[in-house]
């Protein structure tokens, strides 16, 4: 994929990663392993700031396209649901998970 991204140096795209997150942010630079530096980084479910400079691994994601269109909410852009899977207390399943087996 890395070669192909030399096309979106200095564009808005949009990241989705294995965890569930949706980011729009501006291509500033990438590697060999598709770790992809990004700026004006922002949330696509919220809408909201998340970062002013963030990294993110390769191997964390999914895909990655161009984006062109407002961040503003319409009906040709709805703001999206949250779709990651969040656990509440996770811990503790886990660790009930963990006695049992131990």
């Amino acid at each position: 994929m890395s070669p192909l991204l030399k096309d979106y140096l200095n564009r808005r795209v949009l990241v989705i990663t294995t965890a569930g997150e949706c980011l729009l942010a501006t291509l500033e630079g990438f590697d060999k392993n598709t770790n992809l530096i990004m700026s004006d980084v922002i949330d696509r479910c919220s809408l909201k700031p998340t970062a002013m400079v963030q990294a993110v691994r390769g191997s964390e994601i999914v895909t990655i396209g161009p984006f062109e269109g407002s961040l503003e909410p319409s009906e040709t852009f709805p703001k999206l649901k949250d779709t990651r899977n969040r656990v509440k207390d996770e811990y503790l399943i886990w660790e009930k998970v963990w006695q049992k087996h131990s």
